[in-house]
């Protein structure tokens, strides 16, 4: 049991006091005998209880003051953030306690500052390096990389198709795969590469790091070709295209990969970070699942992209935005039933430009939201216009983009544009491509089914494209099939297509689903799709795509040229 300092201190204390008694009591008996040496008796008194005050201040300093000294000085360092140093109180008293307490406290705050220091430098997904670590990492290689006057190289990857698996089977599916492909991209640098260390050297080699969503980087600080990056880049492609795992579910996806290489392609970790990702971004446009470097016209082509994507935000506004209409017609009347609206743009500088250039970049930025909300309203008051001048048989047909889908109410944005135009909503039809499909299988599955309630007809556009057509048109509440142009163009002298379209025509017969032949040219094309029954054609041979205005005009005529 230890000792309480109270009681140790007042042990001290009165083992000290004979010292003052005793000389006090001697010099009181010298004084009554002999009254002259009363003054220095005196003096030797007050000598004693000075030496006492003194002894008692020191046994107090030691016992007390210091400790608590010590004590406030820790709480002090804890205070300010900082693990107080060793505390020089052993005992087992209150204090000691007290010490124990700052002591834990202290040990608490530097785990949890190394907790903070981890996660601010690491992704807490993955454990892989973050932006932030991964930055100065790329900073100490290519410093290390302009001393010696070597190469490195820098891969950026990003999944393709990542978005879907989130859509389908939501983020913890996606994370599934995060985790995993984490784990395949260390393995495909060699072994003895380092990964990952908060400071490495820039010689130990390869690091891998996941700068945020489905963008991971690899950095190879010494290479000495090309050919090294590309080789790595292979082994990448290769370990993404084996299935993921997420329960009983298997999902595909795969990746694109650009490669950037020190000092041809940027002398500074952002111009190669930059020049990376945007070699990516072409390798994803060419062919998914490979790689590309880059090359000085990218950059250009970047230029221009975010030039063309500045004047695409201001289109709407400034009015430059235009929809023109192609007929279809019925092919055994020649009757025109329904009109597709397409989207034109007339730049102010470049004059017009066609949607097979601008649509991609609007629905890679999002900007097909706020687009495709204006061709919605606008092409149902087109068609309300013709219905109030009498042409109530006739159909418009809106193309609706899978971004849509995902960013927007379409039941509620379709409701009000049907209620601003006074138009019925079996007079409109949305058509879905596969790749729409793909890109928002979850949404569309979800949103469609209210659409048909509501009334509108939904039709399946270049169908026979893709490799999940006939999967979407036993799942999806398809009114109408639309087959390809690229099946269509050759029919009378391909035999391959002139199958294929055979083939279409009679499966949608036996399943009671019309279908539109696109891309119609020829007499011969028509005959051969009479003779096996496609319900409708679109094409030159009707009409070019035409104004809002010039169409009425044509609904009397024949639309079909014998």
């Amino acid at each position: 049991m230890g000792n309480n300092p109270l009681k140790l201190q007042a042990k001290i204390l009165l083992a000290l006091l004979p010292l003052v008694i005793v000389p006090l009591a001697l010099l009181a008996a010298l004084e009554s005998k002999l009254p002259a040496f009363a003054p220095r008796a005196m003096l030797l008194g007050l000598a004693s209880i000075a030496v006492f005050i003194v002894l008692g201040s020191m046994v107090l300093r030691a016992l007390l003051t210091r400790p608590l000294e010590a004590l406030k000085q820790a709480a002090e360092q804890l205070g300010q953030g900082s693990q107080p140093g060793a505390i020089d109180v052993r005992r087992k008293d209150e204090l000691g306690e007290l010490a124990d307490l700052i002591s834990n406290a202290g040990r608490d705050l530097k785990q949890s500052g190394e907790k903070i220091r981890y996660f601010a430098y690491h992704d807490s997904l993955t454990r892989l390096p973050n932006r932030r670590l991964f930055s100065e990492y790329l900073k100490h290689a290519l410093a290390h990389a302009r001393r010696r006057e070597q190469s490195l190289a820098l891969l950026f990857l990003d999944l393709d198709d990542f978005k879907r698996v989130n859509d389908m089977l939501g983020h913890q599916a996606g994370d599934v795969v995060l985790r995993e492909l984490s784990g395949r991209l260390l393995n495909c640098v060699r072994a003895d590469d380092y990964v990952g260390r908060q400071f490495p050297n820039p010689t130990e080699g390869q690091t891998v790091a996941r700068l945020g969503g489905d963008e991971f980087t690899i950095l190879l600080p010494s290479i000495s070709l090309p050919i090294e990056a590309a080789t790595v880049a292979e082994r990448v492609l290769k370990a993404v295209e084996t299935p993921f795992l997420h329960g009983n579910s298997e999902l595909n996806v795969g990746a694109s990969v650009g490669i950037t290489i020190y000092p041809n392609d940027g002398m500074d970790a952002d111009t190669l970070i930059k020049n990376a990702d945007m070699a990516m971004y072409h390798a994803k446009k060419l062919e998914k699942n490979t790689y590309q470097f880059y090359r000085e016209a990218m950059n250009v082509a970047a230029v221009k992209r975010h030039t063309l994507e500045n004047a695409l935000r201001k289109a709407v506004e400034r009015n430059e935005l235009q929809l023109v209409y192609q007929p279809q017609a019925e092919l055994k009347s020649g009757r025109i039933v329904v009109a597709e609206a397409l989207l034109r743009w007339h730049h102010p500088h470049e004059g017009l430009i066609g949607p097979e250039r601008f649509i991609p970049l609007a629905e890679e930025t999002g900007l097909i939201a706020p687009i495709g909300e204006w061709i919605i309203h606008h092409a149902c008051q087109q068609a309300g216009a013709w219905r109030a001048a009498g042409h109530h048989g006739l159909t418009v047909a809106i193309n609706v983009s899978g971004v849509q889908f995902i960013r927007q109410d379409l039941v509620g944005l379709f409701q009000s544009a049907l209620n601003e135009s006074g138009l019925p909503p079996e007079a409109v039809e949305i058509e879905l491509t596969e790749t729409s499909i793909l890109r928002a299988e979850q949404s569309i599955f979800k949103t469609l089914p209210a659409l048909k309630e509501l009334g509108i007809r939904v039709a399946l556009d270049d169908f026979g494209t893709g490799r999940s057509s006939l999967s979407y048109l036993r799942q999806l509440p398809v009114d109408k099939l639309k087959i390809d142009t690229s099946f269509v163009r050759h029919i009378t002298v391909d035999p391959k297509d002139a199958a294929i379209v055979s083939a279409i025509l009679a499966m949608a017969e036996n399943l009671k689903i019309p279908v539109v032949a696109e891309g119609v040219e020829t007499n011969a094309q028509v005959e051969f799709l009479r003779r096996r029954n496609c319900s409708y054609i679109q094409g030159y041979i009707i009409s070019r795509p035409v104004s809002g205005d010039v169409l009425p005009s044509m609904l009397a005529q024949a639309a079909v040229r014998e």
